[in-house]
């Protein structure tokens, strides 16, 4: 695999990760399970939200990857 698919693959994932695990949305989940009665402990339905998120992120992976390689080598063969 080329240097290049590798760093926009990297560049996908970091910007699916970024938007997830922001602290302003740990904040926001740490509120709304705050407000919850349940037998689980907050920290671990803050983890199991972050992962579900990024459950759901992963089916947008493949189109969001295809775009940053389209873009990339469109602009390159238009000049």
């Amino acid at each position: 695999m080329s240097n290049q698919v590798k760093e926009i693959i990297r560049k996908t994932v970091l910007e699916m990760l970024g938007d997830s695990m922001s602290s302003g949305n740990i904040r926001k989940m740490a509120e709304k399970h705050a407000e919850k009665v349940h037998f689980v402990p907050i920290r671990y339905r803050i983890v199991g939200g972050i992962l579900q998120g990024l459950n759901i992120k992963f089916g947008n992976f493949i189109e969001q990857l295809l775009r940053n390689i389209v873009e990339r080598y469109w602009r390159k063969s238009n000049g």
